[in-house]
């Protein structure tokens, strides 16, 4: 796969939206999860692996809150991610602000990013994780565009910079249709 057709991919695996086909014209559920945003902790309160736990579990609440409410500009964006993926993302919820689509996260929903580990080298971590996604894009009527079901094992790339561990790329590296399980 190009790394242009993987940066396509991992803004669109970012964004929460399920990746397979879309649904049906039924109405989507309102219900939207929130998340709020939080500060990236010092060296000196958390380990190293602990900041990159906290890095990435805040990236993906931010991700979980602009997927509901698409804004490109929004400046949580810089504190959570670096170019490639930063430009990515931004693309992405300018396309899907224009297209009127957000994602919701309807009530009873398992979905969830799980942190699995890391691996530390200097200012460089590498994370794996998966995702249970089962939340619903719907367009600017609550029309359901993606209601797709899908488990992925993900790989994500930090970058440390100053005291703060940010998101440079992300990728798919397993997916299978359904909920069928997501590490420990």
């Amino acid at each position: 796969m190009s790394r242009a057709a993987r940066r396509t991919m991992l803004g669109i695996v970012a964004i929460v939206a399920a990746c397979s086909s879309g649904g049906g014209g039924a109405a989507a559920p309102t219900t939207t999860t929130t998340a709020s945003t939080t500060t990236q902790p010092t060296s000196t309160t958390l380990s190293q692996e602990d900041e990159v736990k906290h890095a990435w579990d805040s990236y993906w609440a931010m991700i979980v809150r602009l997927a509901g409410a698409p804004n490109p500009n929004d400046p949580e964006l810089e504190q959570r991610a670096v170019d490639p993926l930063l430009g990515s993302l931004r693309d992405d919820l300018r396309t899907r602000a224009a297209k009127g689509q957000r994602v919701v996260i309807p009530t009873g929903a398992k979905y969830v990013h799980r942190y699995l580990g890391a691996t530390l080298a200097d200012d460089n971590a590498m994370v794996t994780g998966c995702q249970l996604d089962d939340s619903v894009t719907v367009g600017p009527s609550g029309e359901i565009v993606d209601e797709s079901v899908a488990t992925k094992d993900v790989s994500a790339a930090f970058v440390r910079r100053g005291d703060q561990w940010l998101l440079r790329d992300v990728q798919i590296t397993v997916r299978a249709e359904g909920l069928v399980g997501c590490g420990p």
